[in-house]
């Protein structure tokens, strides 16, 4: 079977893997004025064509690909230069919105300058989102992991497959021939390519397919073809270029021998001692989002002998109750509030966090309390 480069972003964000909804393009062709970074303003015209979703299909739906051109100032303008993003999942039209927004001015100069969003995405986003239920968090091992990633894949190829998507058609080959269409479209007998990130590893792949119909191509942050997945001979690659820096410094290159060394121990030593640390449960309801009534009388403990250095800050109202024991009015839950006391506390410092009910009947029975305690709850 041919191996298929899926469009990352979209299947992702289908899953459910804390990616933003993808949106279905309303916008309409035609002059508007763009505004880009720090609220300047400037002359612009969105435009669109259309391709098959998957070319390798007569079948294929059609989808329609979005950009927006920003003209020329100069009176003989070269190629159109089109600006690809990185990611796979940027958009060209919202990079133009940024601090990258005075270099696509500045380049009118040469010619047109074409923010293009690439297939999947922005103005070109022909995916409807797809409501799945989130996977419960995996194990954090190789195994867990890898079966945790291929079930949201799949499940979100079935679930767009269903509706009608071309799924095999999100490949890095299909976006650069989107290019040559988007060339054809605007008429010019040869583009230039502006690619950062994942967007160099597109301008490289078309290059490969459409070399003649491509002019100057301007690169950063590249990306080769073979690149795409970081192999751990090429991330061993990277450790030995950081440690021949050590060489600049004399007292880091004393303390640090061996960076590749380094690491390679203390892999080592966690493999075989794994060590283990906290997280909010995510399922554990966040009631700041919610109804700002919404609080719970709790019970707080910390060693009072780890005092944190500044004030602790409780989240809510609260009251202080004895040495290092407080009652708090938060709307937080009980795993939120227990996490964000513990991050202020030194590491280790004994803490415990209880959620009381708060009526009379359900308060502590105490004595020796702090002034005013009493109150603080009658208070309510």
């Amino acid at each position: 079977m041919k191996p298929i480069q899926i469009n990352r972003r979209s299947v992702l964000a289908a899953a459910g893997l804390a990616l933003p909804t993808l949106a279905i393009a309303q916008d309409s062709a035609g002059p508007f004025r763009f505004t880009g970074w720090r609220g300047v303003e400037t002359d612009a015209e969105r435009g669109f064509l259309e391709v098959p979703e998957d070319r390798s299909d007569p079948a294929s739906r059609t989808i329609r690909l979005g950009y927006v051109r920003f003209p020329s100032t100069s009176p003989t303008p070269a190629n159109p230069i089109v600006y690809l993003s990185g990611g796979p999942g940027g958009t060209g039209t919202g990079t133009a919105t940024g601090p990258r927004f005075p270099i696509f001015m500045a380049l009118r100069a040469v010619a047109d300058v074409i923010a293009f969003d690439q297939r999947g995405t922005g103005l070109s986003a022909s995916i409807p989102p797809l409501d799945l239920a989130p996977l419960p968090v995996p194990p954090l091992t190789r195994a867990g992991l890898t079966g945790h990633v291929r079930e949201a894949y799949r499940a979100a190829w079935d679930a767009w497959t269903a509706r009608g998507i071309g799924m095999r058609g999100y490949t890095t080959a299909e976006s650069a021939d989107d290019l040559d269409a988007l060339r054809v479209h605007l008429g010019a007998e040869r583009i230039d390519l502006w690619g950062i990130s994942y967007g160099s590893h597109l301008a490289l792949s078309a290059l490969g397919r459409h070399s003649d119909r491509i002019g100057r191509v301007a690169l950063a942050s590249l990306e080769g073809q073979d690149q795409t997945v970081k192999r751990p001979d090429r991330l061993d690659l990277y450790l030995d270029r950081v440690d021949a820096l050590l060489d600049g410094d004399a007292s880091l290159r004393a303390a640090v021998p061996s960076l590749p060394a380094l690491m390679r121990r203390v892999d080592a030593r966690m493999a075989a001692a794994p060590g283990a640390s906290e997280a909010e449960d995510a399922g554990d309801a966040d009631r700041e989002a919610g109804d700002a009534e919404a609080v719970t009388l709790y019970w707080l403990w910390h060693d009072p002998a780890a005092a944190p250095e500044g004030a602790l800050d409780l989240h809510g109202d609260a009251h202080p109750f004895g040495p290092g024991m407080w009652l708090v009015r938060s709307p937080l839950t009980r795993s939120k509030l227990y996490h964000r006391i513990k991050w202020q506390l030194p590491e280790g410092t004994p803490l415990a966090c209880a959620p009381l009910g708060d009526d009379p009947a359900g308060w502590p029975k105490f004595k020796g309390m702090e002034p005013g305690a009493l109150g603080w709850l009658r208070g309510g």
